[in-house]
């Protein structure tokens, strides 16, 4: 499920696989385009297993190479919005 929302919104993106912690699981795409999106994170809380995603963010408005760096900020954004209880 996290792969095809992936590759839906960012169908060129190679995909990332992502384990910011040991509580968050998913992925990430980035792709330089004119489109309406320059970037996917897909994660899911990895002591939900029945859950396939928790938390989706398009992001769009800068240029992949801008975004991707900063992707730890993001994934710490992300914890704020579902923290882990």
């Amino acid at each position: 499920t996290q792969r095809h929302l992936v590759s839906a919104l960012l169908p060129e993106a190679e995909l990332v696989r992502l384990r910011p912690g040991p509580d968050m699981v998913g992925f990430s795409a980035f792709y330089e385009s004119n489109g309406p999106t320059q970037g996917v994170v897909v994660l899911r809380l990895a002591g939900l297993p029945t859950v396939p995603v928790d938390l989706i963010m398009r992001l769009w408005g800068a240029a992949a190479e801008d975004i991707a760096p900063n992707l730890d900020h993001l994934v710490e954004l992300a914890r704020q919005v579902a923290p882990v209880v």
